[in-house]
């Protein structure tokens, strides 16, 4: 029998001078704010939090070094997530669609969508990066593409991918926005679903940004995300039955053979 283990969930309460408005996720606008070195998300369509903090726990016990860990939270009376801010004094986060935009014009998933072929697509805006910043983004975008094969993430976009620039240099940013998975979007997957129901939804879902399925642009990059399973299940035990944390599990057994880390 697993460990479960209930802890409080801490509240919050932010004034809304601190909050922040983004239009750019293609899924709509979560009510986000920004204090003190932290950022809040707001529970939008579903159990976002629920997703973005197991999405947490699977980079925890994964290959990935540069990783945010979000925790769930209660923010003015809503359930959501918090996390702290990534970037350190003199840093900048710079979108993959900013940097079309400024040194292209225009929108980079316009641009792709004009490769027929998913490994046109990945080429292309490996070597857009790499000519404006002097950074390879493959690895980055291996272990991005393998988690959200991995969670279904339907919101995977080129606002929320992007680098880290401190002066004239640019490095690796963390995966973080991975709130829009594990069918976490009510109003698509109810939530009285049963299991054979969520497991015949899976299916359906669609990735972005390179092609609407998750395997393909995964497999086409190649799978860079590597899970370590026994720490993962072990801390997945002391968590709270839902349905994200189920889903989680079905897609791990799913992929076990090859995602999984071994010593």
């Amino acid at each position: 029998m697993g460990r479960c283990k209930s802890s409080k969930v801490k509240e919050y309460i932010i004034g809304n001078e601190y909050r922040f408005i983004q239009t750019s996720s293609s899924k709509g606008t979560q009510e986000k704010y920004s204090k003190a070195g932290y950022w809040y998300k707001v529970n939008k369509l579903g159990y976002e939090a629920d997703a973005e903090s197991l999405a947490s726990l699977v980079l925890l016990c994964s290959n990935v070094e540069n990783r945010v860990l979000y925790k769930k939270c209660i923010i003015n009376g809503k359930i959501g997530c918090r996390v702290k801010d990534f970037l350190l004094p003199g840093e900048e986060f710079v979108t993959f669609q900013n940097l079309y935009a400024i040194y292209e014009g225009g929108d980079l998933s316009n641009k792709i969508s004009s490769f027929r072929d998913v490994d046109q697509r990945l080429s292309y805006t490996i070597q857009f990066i790499k000519d404006c910043t002097d950074f390879d983004c493959s690895n980055y975008l291996s272990k991005i593409l393998t988690l959200d094969m991995l969670i279904l993430n339907e919101d995977r976009h080129f606002h929320n991918l992007g680098v880290v620039r401190v002066g004239d240099k640019f490095h690796e940013a963390p995966i973080f926005d991975n709130g829009f998975s594990l069918l976490c979007d009510c109003s698509r997957y109810p939530a009285f679903l049963s299991e054979s129901e969520w497991v015949e939804s899976i299916d359906t879902v669609a990735a972005l940004p390179f092609s609407g399925s998750f395997e393909l642009q995964a497999d086409t990059i190649g799978l860079g995300l590597k899970i370590d399973y026994e720490k993962l299940h072990d801390i997945l035990e002391t968590i709270e039955e839902t349905r994200a944390k189920k889903i989680l599990l079905y897609q791990l057994e799913r992929y076990s053979n090859e995602l999984e880390l071994f010593h």
